[in-house]
């Protein structure tokens, strides 16, 4: 079964799933390998449903749910069965609750943009006013990125092409060619998780301590999506769902933060009528 777990993850490798996905999938792989009575190629729905029930957090339970699923759809697949019984059928979904953003806020924006260095300068302009994932932002060569327009290279090899906003032009065009994200003081390889790390890390040195670049690409949602009147842009959720490169406008939806001021004015903007006063 371990050489089955070998194969599943070189699956994964070539149909362009990020690492730390793959790393996620392979470890809840071999721990269930090793922890259920049978081991993974003989797991009932029973066991798999006992083991999930295991975890509180509903978050933990979906992201497992998927793992295990996305394993036994592989190895089931009638067109090349690598085992002949699919147990996480019978499974029932976990629910789980509806995520809203975190967006960073204006003054979090200004602060970062202003006092951050290279590279991590770049990585949160990208963010900010490209909506660029870690994955892309870590993918990024200096020639994706044009006055006119910036190609970001994300999972299973899909590009999205924005136009490059005025302030990303003004700190990416002097950069030298080659990759954007590189490693300051040592070597190795510059991958999504690289990039999160390094950024939040270097986030926490500026006094950010709780700020991600996952809340920046929030902020270039939020911002986008919220009326003119409230300093946004006024956004359609349509386009905002293709800035951000969502295959499913649930995606973006949850970006669609309402304030108070909002819902007071359309309370206010409802239409009245004369109707006579009661006696």
């Amino acid at each position: 079964m371990r050489d089955l777990i070998g194969r599943h993850v070189r699956h994964c490798l070539a149909a362009g799933l990020a690492e730390s996905t793959i790393d996620k999938r392979q470890e809840l792989l071999l721990r269930l390998e090793r922890d259920l009575p049978m081991g993974l190629g003989q797991a009932t729905t029973e066991e798999l449903q006992d083991f999930l029930a295991r975890y509180r957090k509903a978050e933990t339970k979906a992201s497992y749910y998927g793992h295990i699923t996305g394993f036994f759809r592989w190895a089931c697949d009638p067109h090349s069965p690598k085992i002949d019984y699919n147990p996480a059928i019978g499974l029932s979904r976990p629910r789980t609750p509806r995520g809203l953003p975190k967006p960073a806020t204006d003054d979090q924006v200004a602060f970062a943009l202003a006092t951050l260095p290279h590279p991590w300068l770049a990585y949160v302009a990208l963010a900010t006013y490209e909506g660029a994932r870690c994955i892309e932002i870590s993918r990024l060569d200096r020639r994706d990125v044009t006055e006119q327009e910036t190609r970001l290279h994300g999972k299973g090899d899909k590009v999205r092409v924005l136009k490059t906003h005025t302030e990303v032009w003004r700190i990416v065009r002097d950069l030298p060619p080659g990759p954007i994200a590189h490693r300051v003081k040592d070597s190795g390889p510059v991958d999504a998780d690289y990039v999160s790390s390094s950024t939040r890390r270097k986030l926490i040195s500026i006094g950010l301590a709780g700020m991600t670049l996952h809340r920046f690409r929030h902020w270039y949602a939020t911002t986008q999506l919220k009326p003119v009147k409230y300093g946004g842009a006024g956004a359609s959720i349509r386009t905002v769902q293709e800035n951000m490169g969502h295959a499913n406008l649930a995606s973006t939806a949850i970006y669609t933060l309402v304030t108070n001021e909002e819902r007071a004015d359309a309370i206010d903007s409802l239409p009245t009528f004369n109707a006579p006063s009661p006696r």
